[in-house]
């Protein structure tokens, strides 16, 4: 698998993703960013997309809104062990890796 890159609409194409060497038209900038951040969080497969670009917005403001809330209690719990802000990043960092492997 390669990065996801959303391609927006040109004479070339629809609206759609590229991975590594595929293009998946999606026809709305809002589905090829919610299948650009499914493959950020690696999750590769088939799986269904919903067809409302309204209805991808909003889950992806909804999964913006738990990484950030995850992403401060991951700061808090690391910032109450060790001042030094290089070691708290890399505690988040350790600590997104193993949220996303389990």
């Amino acid at each position: 698998m390669g990065k996801a890159k959303v391609v927006v609409k040109s004479l070339l194409h629809n609206d759609g993703v590229n991975i590594g060497e595929n293009f998946i038209s999606l026809g709305s900038v809002e589905r090829s960013n919610f299948v650009k951040s499914l493959s950020d969080l690696s999750l590769h497969g088939k799986m269904e997309i919903p067809v409302s670009s309204e209805i991808c917005a909003k889950a992806l403001r909804m999964n913006e809104k738990e990484f950030e809330r995850v992403n401060e209690l991951f700061y808090s719990e690391a910032a109450t062990f060790i001042a030094d802000e290089n070691m708290q990043e890399k505690i988040m960092r350790e600590l997104w890796k193993k949220l996303r492997s389990n």
